[in-house]
């Protein structure tokens, strides 16, 4: 009788250390879902914190550069000063040294590559860029020194009296028009010389 009571309590204990066993693995497994839930959670949140962070940071640049693209007097009071800079730069003789010695070594390295198509590409591809560049540098002077030009020209045909008032701002006109004036002044020239041709011929008599 003792004996099969010492063997239920055992059977007891064995099947209660395997629920209890059961009991534990299922909280350990809920526990660790639970936790790479809020880790989820927290992660998302500062994934989209993150988000939200870099579009305003993006807007906020947009903003900026249409604002400046907008505002044409500081873009091209901005550009003006780049490229007078670039100009007198480029324009120098230590500029131009400076490009001979870069091609100078270039035309040595040659033999180190082989004279490789890499080896063409390089400068080839540089010196399109530079000039592809400079373009634009050179035309915006030569446009502001043609501009600053033809305004002491017209101001010292508006000063001086009996001028042909007229010829201002002559740059604006139309080709038929340049075509009427100049044919104008080529024949007061054809006149003034076949003048000065009798004033000779007299003087000779």
């Amino acid at each position: 009788m003792a004996t099969r009571e010492v063997t239920v309590v055992r059977v007891y204990l064995r099947e209660g250390e395997h629920l209890l066993g059961k009991i534990v693995e299922f909280l350990h497994d809920e526990l660790a879902t639970t936790s790479e839930f809020f880790r989820n959670r927290t992660r998302g949140a500062l994934s989209m914190t993150t988000k939200d962070q870099l579009l305003h940071k993006a807007t906020q640049t947009w903003r900026w550069l249409v604002k400046q693209w907008r505002n044409k007097r500081s873009w091209n009071a901005r550009f003006d000063r780049f490229a007078r800079i670039g100009a007198k730069l480029t324009g120098r003789a230590v500029a131009f040294n400076a490009a001979l010695l870069i091609v100078a070594v270039w035309l040595v390295t040659g033999p180190l590559f082989g004279f490789s198509d890499t080896w063409q590409l390089v400068i080839n591809t540089a010196t399109t860029i530079i000039t592809f560049l400079m373009v634009f540098l050179i035309q915006h002077t030569q446009n502001r020194d043609t501009d600053a030009l033809q305004v002491k020209l017209d101001e010292l045909i508006r000063a001086v009296e009996g001028a042909n008032n007229a010829l201002l701002d002559l740059e604006e006109m139309e080709e038929e028009e340049l075509e009427l004036l100049r044919a104008r002044y080529a024949e007061l020239a054809r006149q003034a010389r076949e003048e000065i041709a009798r004033r000779k011929a007299g003087e000779d008599r």
